[in-house]
């Protein structure tokens, strides 16, 4: 017994799908030396009704390769967030899941990562509870509170 396709409850403009982070990997990604050749198969033009599907395959590629390569993956993602000046030597150990290291030997200030993002344009956090309207938080509030963490850790030390 076949089941109807499940109605579409929202798409993404184009503009959307540009601005996504997961567009911009995508174009980076297919600029680099490592990026697999099934990949760079997909060039990435425009988003409009003709270029769907072939949107769509180029992300089933990227899909697939992320489990075929994990390494080579991660490695790329660590790469393109510019996640810190140490990089692990590896993207992963050889033990297998769920027993695998990530990262081995890195270096990683998760603050600094998170603060060097940082914009007076858009808000540090949004977010929305079952009761109450979207509350945002700003990158000064953040920063304040988790400079008061910072202290109240060290005093703990």
């Amino acid at each position: 017994m076949s089941h109807p396709a499940p109605k579409i409850c929202w798409k993404p403009t184009g503009t959307q799908v540009h601005d996504s982070h997961l567009w911009k990997y995508l174009q980076w990604l297919l600029e680099q030396d490592y990026c697999p050749t099934p990949l760079k198969d997909f060039p990435i033009i425009s988003y409009d009704a003709q270029s769907v599907a072939s949107n769509q395959a180029l992300y089933a590629q990227l899909q697939t390769w992320s489990v075929l390569e994990p390494a080579n993956f991660w490695n790329s993602l660590w790469q393109y967030f510019a996640l810190g000046e140490k990089p692990a030597e590896k993207a992963m150990s050889e033990a297998p899941m769920p027993h695998t290291r990530w990262f081995p030997g890195a270096m990683l200030n998760y603050a600094e990562v998170v603060f060097s993002r940082a914009s007076d344009s858009r808000p540090a956090i949004l977010f929305k509870n079952e009761q109450d309207g979207v509350e945002s938080i700003s990158w000064k509030t953040l920063r304040e509170q988790t400079a008061a963490m910072a202290a109240f850790l060290k005093k703990w030390r």
